[in-house]
């Protein structure tokens, strides 16, 4: 599972985004793909899965777990 920490998060829009410690770009977060938190906080690290957003088919962070 890659790991990275939480470059963004806008608690009242319920997304953010998640810079992954390869470097590789950041990667968007939405409130309801976060697995055992209710919210996120600018550097927190996290670990994620890569997924395919359905409706836009750009990529998205899936499972992101608080760690």
């Amino acid at each position: 599972m890659p790991i990275g920490k939480v470059a963004n998060y806008f608690e009242e829009r319920g997304f953010g985004f998640i810079a992954p410690d390869d470097g590789s770009a950041h990667i968007f977060v939405h409130v309801s793909h976060i697995a055992n938190a209710d919210v996120l906080k600018k550097d927190q690290s996290v670990s994620f899965e890569y997924a395919s957003d359905a409706r836009t088919g750009k990529p998205r962070a899936d499972r992101v777990r608080v760690i």
